[in-house]
């Protein structure tokens, strides 16, 4: 789904409508009920990490689907990109299965 309006501008995108759409699920108070409770000194809750989780995830699948062909033709050209290939790759892998 194409985000053709949002008060909230930033960074993330698009991704504030999937948060907005968890918030609606009621996630964080899922999370919080099945999820062992966080130390008191904590400033994150389980909503905060899970949230942060699923906008890390959404960067690495934007960024494997942007950088694959060059990665996969270049191997040998830049040190360790081998390395950040495969990882970019099982990271993708796992998302989209």
């Amino acid at each position: 789904m194409k985000v053709r309006y949002s008060n909230n501008i930033n960074a993330f995108g698009g991704v504030n409508f999937v948060l907005q759409e968890f918030d609606k699920l009621k996630i964080g108070n899922i999370l919080y009920d099945n999820l062992p409770s966080l130390s008191p000194k904590s400033s994150y809750s389980w909503r905060d990490i899970f949230y942060s989780f699923q906008v890390f995830i959404s960067v690495v699948e934007t960024a494997w689907r942007m950088l694959r062909p060059f990665l996969l033709t270049n191997l040998e050209v830049i040190p360790y990109l081998t390395y950040v290939a495969l990882t970019l790759y099982f990271v993708g892998w796992v998302i989209l299965y």
